[in-house]
């Protein structure tokens, strides 16, 4: 019986898996640390990206990691938010 409860519990959470999606917020974060890993491949190292676009990294050093969050900040910077977001609002709309 055990068995089955775990087996069932387990093919639960494998399916909810493949509808989760991306906030535009998360898109958004993942895309300026992807250009950041860009300018420098071997500092990009995220992690993880919440919802509502806080992010998580690993550098191997302070310098890195310094870089990185400077980076991070230059592109958000040049693209904000609002902007990015206008210029994929398509992409979200077709998901609903």
């Amino acid at each position: 019986m055990r068995q089955i409860v775990l087996g069932a519990v387990l093919a639960v959470a494998l399916s909810g898996c493949a509808t989760f999606k991306n906030t535009p917020r998360q898109d958004y974060t993942w895309e300026i640390g992807r250009a950041c890993g860009g300018e420098n491949a071997g500092v990009n190292r995220m992690t993880r990206v919440d919802p509502d676009g806080r992010y998580y990294f690993l550098g191997a050093g302070a310098g890195e990691m310094n870089w990185f969050r400077e980076c991070m900040t230059r592109k958000f910077q040049e693209t904000p938010y609002k902007a990015w977001l206008e210029q994929h609002k398509a992409d979200y709309e077709a998901k609903r």
